[in-house]
C-alpha cells in the first residue's frame, strides 16, 4: 500500500524545499549539511563518518568512539590500512566505505539499547552489489537480509533491524516479544553506486511502521501496536546476528558507501523527514556518487607482498577464470568471474578490464550482473564472445537462474549481451538479450551441468561449444550451430565428440571447453585444436588438450591422439582455459585463471583471491606439434637489466646472480647440456634454506619444479612432465616472477605454473656436471600500474 500525503503537507514540503534545499553546489566538492534538526534531543546516536583519519567513528550526541572493525586494521600481508573514506562522494562531509566482508562497526548493549514504542532509523547508503538469496527466500519469509544495521535476534522476537537483498528490496523488520514484524519496500528499489536515502519509522502507540525512501514513504502498515523487545546483543551497523557462513566468512554484511547514520526513540512525522531529506539536496539532487569512490580501492594491495604486480587482478576479492577476451577499436577486453563482496566465491558478476596492449590492465565497472528483470538472474557464470558480421561484439553468458523461472530443466542456459554504447572506447555498459538463446534440456545431459559457451566462427558458420555432463557421469562438450549472426537461433548437433579412451581423471563434467583452427607461422599447416578442463569428483582439473580435425559435414572433433595432453605441468594452478583468435592477425590466445593455492583464512587476510594468467599464444611447429609461448607485448613491460651474460660458466653467472634481489623479474636463460644430467636454476632461495627449483632431469627427460622447500607454500611437490633434449641441444627457459606467482616457458612447447609463498628472491644455477650458460638475461619487470603511467 501508498501513502498519499495531505495538501496541508504538501504544502510545506513546497515551503521547505525553497527553504532548505542547497544549490550552486560543484558536485566534486565537498559539502557539509548545517541543518539544525528539530528532533536532536531524541538522539540515541549519531555518527556522521567524517572522521579524516583513523579506525574509530564519533557518536555526536555522547562523544564515545567506537572502533570500524577492517582486515587492514591489523594486516597479515601488507602495511596497515584505515578503512576506506570518501569526501567528494559524501552526502555530507565524509562517507565511510564498508569492503563487504570484514568492516562492521558493533556497539554493547550496556551501551545502546533500542527498545520501547518509538524508533526512527535514518541512513544514507550507496550498495556496490546486492548479495545471492534464495530465490524462494521472500516468498518462504526465510530471507537472509544484507544487515545495513541492527540489534535483533529473531528467534527471541527482539529488537530491530534495516537491511538490503537481492536485486535491490530493502526491509525494515521489529520484533514485539510475541511477533516478528516485516515490512518491505513496494517499489523504488535501491540503487547500485547512487545514494539512497532510507529512514524506517516505527510507533507503537499509534501502531504505524513505514519506509521511506529519499523522503517519500515507500510503504508502511497499520495496527502494529507494542513496543519492541529489548534484545540482549551489541548493536551492529553493516553485520548481521544470525549469519549465512562461507567458510571461515560471514555473509550479510554491509558493502558500498554509508553516510549520516541516526537512530531516535522517537518516530519522527513525514514533514520532518521530508524537511531532513530536502537539507541534503544540491540543485535538486543528492550529492552524486563517483564509481572510483564506491567501487574497490584498486591501489590498497600495492604493497602486499604476494600480490602479482603485472599479472590482471580484481581491485579487491574474489576473481575466477577470465573469459570473452577479445579486441575492437583500439582495445582489448578481458572479463573475469567476480565477487564484489569479499575474497570467496558467491554473486557472480562479469568483472571487466580493458588495455591497449594486453598486459596493461585497467579496472572497468562490471559489466553483467543477476538482475530479476533479466534471464541472467543468479549470477553470470563464465562464457566467451563472437563478433557480428558489421563487428559488433557479442558477450555469450552462462545464465544462471536457480528458480528456474520458465519452466527451465536446468539452472544454467547460454544468454548473450551486446554494448549499449559502440562509442565508448571502455564497452562500460553492456544490455543482456530479453530471451535466453539456448535452453538445456534432458537430452542435453544431466540437470545444473552446461555452462562455459565458446564460439568458433568460419566460413559463415559459427560453431559453439558448450561444456556439459552425460547421463552415465562422463564430461562431454555440446556442439551448436548457427548462420544468423543475431544469435538467437542454434541447431543443436549433439556431443563435439567421443574420446576413445575415458579416465577418472577427466571428470564427470568439463568446464571451459573450447575449439578452434591453430596454425604455423607460414598458416602452411593447420589443425583444430579442442582444450577443456575437467571438473567433478576424482578430476584433475587441469587444462587439457587434443589436436586433431574438425568434419563440417557430419559436426564432429577427430582427434589424432587418444588421450588427452596437459597444456601446463603444474599442480592445478594454470585452469580455467578460454581462447581467442584475433581476426587482424590470426594469432590465438588462450587466457587463464592462476590458482593461488591458498586457504578460505588466507583469503580472509589478504583482501584477495586469485589473478589472471598472462595471455599466451598456442601454434603450430612445422611438425604440427604444439606450441605455447609467451606473448610478445610481455616485452614492453621489461625495465632495467639485472643481469646479462653470454657463454660462461656456472660459476660466474652465480656471482652475477647473486647480484638480484628482486621479486618482479623476467628471467631468460639458455643452458647447453652436453655433459650434465641433472642441471637447472633455484629461485626465491634464502639463507634460511627455502629454494624453488626449476630443473631437468636428462636420465628420465623430466622437466620439473620442485616446491618441496619453498617455504610456507601450501601444495608442495615435485611436478613436471615429459621434454626430450637431444645430446647438444639447449634448454631454453623463460621464467616469470611475480610476487608468489611462477610461470615457466620451456623451449616454446611446456610450460609451469606455481605459487610459491615466500618472499626469498636470490637465484642460483647449480648442475652434477659441467654445463655452459649460453645466454642469461634478466630484467626488473614493470607493474601494469608503472606501465599505464
Amino acid at each position: 500500500m501508498k501513502k498519499t500525503l495531505s495538501l496541508i503537507f504538501m504544502m510545506s514540503i513546497i515551503v521547505s524545499f525553497l527553504g532548505c534545499a542547497q544549490t550552486n553546489m560543484n558536485s566534486d566538492s565537498q559539502f557539509i549539511n548545517d541543518y539544525k534538526d528539530p528532533n536532536q534531543d531524541s538522539l540515541l546516536l549519531s555518527l556522521s563518518f567524517d572522521e579524516e583519519s583513523g579506525n574509530q567513528v564519533e557518536d555526536k550526541i555522547t562523544s564515545s568512539l567506537a572502533t570500524i572493525n577492517y582486515v587492514f586494521n591489523d594486516a597479515k600481508y601488507k602495511s596497515n590500512e584505515d578503512p576506506q573514506r570518501t569526501k567528494r562522494s559524501a552526502v555530507s562531509g565524509s562517507a565511510l566505505a564498508f569492503d563487504g566482508y570484514s568492516n562492521y562497526i558493533e556497539y554493547p548493549s550496556s551501551t545502546i539499547q533500542v527498545h520501547g514504542p518509538y524508533l526512527t532509523i535514518d541512513v544514507f547508503v550507496s550498495p556496490r552489489m546486492f548479495e545471492w538469496d534464495d530465490p524462494y527466500a521472500l516468498y518462504n519469509g526465510n530471507e537472509n537480509l544484507q544487515v545495513i544495521l541492527g540489534q535483533y535476534n529473531k528467534d527471541s522476537k527482539a529488537g530491530f533491524v534495516l537491511g538490503m537483498h537481492k536485486y535491490g528490496n530493502f526491509s525494515f523488520q521489529v520484533g514485539l516479544g510475541d511477533r516478528w514484524v516485516k515490512l518491505w519496500n513496494e517499489w523504488n528499489k535501491l540503487d547500485r553506486y547512487k545514494w539512497n536515502h532510507l529512514t524506517a519509522v516505527y510507533n507503537g502507540e499509534t501502531g504505524f511502521m513505514a519506509l521511506y525512501k529519499n523522503g517519500e514513504i515507500v510503504n508502511y502498515e497499520e495496527k502494529v501496536f507494542g513496543s519492541i523487545a529489548p534484545a540482549n546483543v551489541p548493536l551492529y551497523i553493516g553485520k548481521s546476528h544470525q549469519p549465512q557462513r562461507v567458510g571461515v566468512f560471514e555473509l550479510n554484511m554491509f558493502n558500498g558507501l554509508m553516510d549520516e547514520l541516526r537512530i531516535y526513540n522517537k518516530a519522527l512525522n513525514e514533514e520532518d523527514i521530508y524537511n531532513y531529506h530536502q537539507s541534503y539536496l544540491i540543485d535538486g539532487s543528492i550529492k552524486e556518487v563517483k564509481f572510483e569512490d564506491a567501487w574497490l580501492n584498486a591501489d590498497i594491495l600495492d604493497d602486499d607482498i604476494y600480490h602479482p604486480k603485472y599479472h590482471a587482478t580484481p581491485p579487491q576479492h574474489w576473481m575466477n577464470e577470465p573469459h570473452a577476451l577479445f579486441y575492437y577499436k583500439g582495445y582489448y577486453h578481458m572479463f573475469y568471474q567476480f565477487n564484489l563482496t569479499g575474497p570467496y566465491w558467491r554473486q557472480i558478476t562479469w568483472g571487466h578490464w580493458v588495455s591497449k596492449d594486453l598486459v596493461r590492465w585497467e579496472h572497468v565497472k562490471e559489466a553483467i550482473v543477476m538482475d530479476e528483470r533479466s534471464v541472467v538472474k543468479d549470477g553470470a557464470w563464465s562464457g566467451n564472445m563472437a563478433y557480428k558480421q558489421d563487428g559488433t561484439p557479442v558477450l555469450f553468458i552462462t545464465a544462471g537462474d536457480d528458480g528456474k523461472s520458465y519452466g527451465q530443466y536446468s539452472n544454467q542456459n547460454i544468454a548473450i549481451a551486446v554494448p549499449k554504447d559502440l562509442n565508448d572506447p571502455y564497452l562500460t555498459e553492456w544490455e543482456i538479450h530479453d530471451s535466453l538463446v539456448v535452453t538445456h534440456t534432458s537430452s542435453m545431459g544431466r540437470m545444473n551441468e552446461f555452462r562455459d559457451p565458446n564460439v568458433y566462427y568460419e566460413d559463415g558458420v559459427y560453431y559453439m561449444v558448450v561444456s556439459a555432463s552425460k547421463h552415465d557421469g562422463k564430461g562431454t562438450a555440446l556442439l551448436f550451430t548457427t548462420s544468423d549472426d543475431s544469435f538467437t537461433s542454434w541447431n543443436y548437433e549433439g556431443n563435439l565428440f567421443t574420446p576413445k579412451n575415458f579416465y577418472p581423471y577427466m571428470g564427470s563434467t568439463w568446464e571451459l571447453v573450447n575449439l578452434v583452427k591453430v596454425h604455423n607461422e607460414s598458416k602452411t599447416l593447420s589443425k583444430y585444436l579442442f582444450v577443456f578442463s575437467p571438473s567433478g569428483s576424482g578430476s584433475d582439473n587441469d587444462v587439457y588438450y587434443y589436436l586433431g580435425d574438425f568434419d563440417k559435414k557430419t559436426k564432429r572433433f577427430i582427434p589424432e591422439h587418444d588421450d588427452p595432453l596437459l597444456m601446463d605441468y603444474g599442480n592445478n594452478v594454470f585452469t580455467g582455459p578460454t581462447i581467442y583468435t584475433e581476426p587482424h592477425s590470426g594469432r590465438v590466445l588462450i587466457s587463464s585463471i592462476l590458482q593461488d593455492q591458498r586457504t578460505g583464512r588466507e583469503h580472509y587476510d589478504a583482501g584477495w583471491a586469485f589473478m589472471a594468467g598472462i595471455p599466451r599464444e598456442l601454434s603450430l611447429d612445422y611438425e604440427g606439434n604444439l606450441k605455447v609461448t609467451p606473448i610478445k607485448e610481455l616485452e614492453t613491460l621489461k625495465g632495467d637489466s639485472l643481469a646479462s651474460l653470454k657463454d660462461t660458466s656456472i660459476n660466474v653467472a652465480n656471482e652475477e646472480l647473486d647480484k638480484v634481489d628482486s621479486s618482479q623479474v623476467y628471467v631468460h636463460l639458455k643452458i647447453s647440456t652436453s655433459e650434465s644430467t641433472n642441471f637447472g636454476l633455484k629461485i626465491k632461495k634464502d639463507e634460511l634454506g627455502r629454494e624453488t627449483i626449476i630443473g631437468y632431469d636428462k636420465s628420465t627427460k623430466q622437466i620439473y619444479i620442485d616446491t618441496t622447500n619453498s617455504g610456507n607454500t601450501n601444495v608442495k611437490g615435485i611436478f613436471g612432465g615429459y621434454l626430450e633434449l637431444i645430446d647438444g641441444q639447449t634448454l631454453d627457459l623463460e621464467v616469470y616472477v611475480d610476487g608468489a606467482t611462477i610461470e615457466c616457458y620451456i623451449n616454446g612447447y611446456k610450460t609451469i605454473s606455481a605459487m610459491v609463498y615466500n618472499t626469498a628472491t636470490k637465484m642460483e644455477f647449480y648442475a652434477d656436471d659441467k654445463v655452459m650458460i649460453d645466454l642469461l638475461e634478466i630484467n626488473y619487470m614493470q607493474s601494469i600500474k608503472e606501465g599505464l603511467k
